[in-house]
């Protein structure tokens, strides 16, 4: 175990006033640190889980959930939008309506 004073500094996070990289959370400057870097005397590979770790975890797992959903809700948007302007496009081709710029191919 070693105690090391990390705070911020200039919109960034640094550990006994030292820079290691700019790191907009400090979660994200000790993720850094659980490899080799220059200046830093130990690899951090056996975090003590906090309770506020363990819920940003849960936080980034829910978040990319989330994101995963979205991008497929939006592939299923794109490939319903598709098949719609095709089939209005059949259909106006059809009766012989005009078809609109935006339902014509490329």
């Amino acid at each position: 175990i070693t105690h090391h004073l990390i705070e911020p500094s200039n919109g960034s996070w640094v550990i006994n006033k030292k820079s290691f990289g700019s790191f907009s959370a400090a979660i994200d400057l000790t993720e850094y640190l659980r490899k080799p870097v220059n200046g830093w005397p130990v690899v951090l590979e056996h975090p003590l889980m906090t309770e506020d770790y363990k819920v940003y975890e849960q936080s980034l797992a829910d978040a990319k959930t989330k994101l995963e959903k979205a991008e497929k809700s939006l592939e299923n948007a794109k490939r319903e939008l598709d098949n719609e302007q095709k089939e209005a496009k059949r259909m106006r081709s059809q009766n012989g309506t005009p078809v609109p710029k935006e339902l014509e191919e490329p």
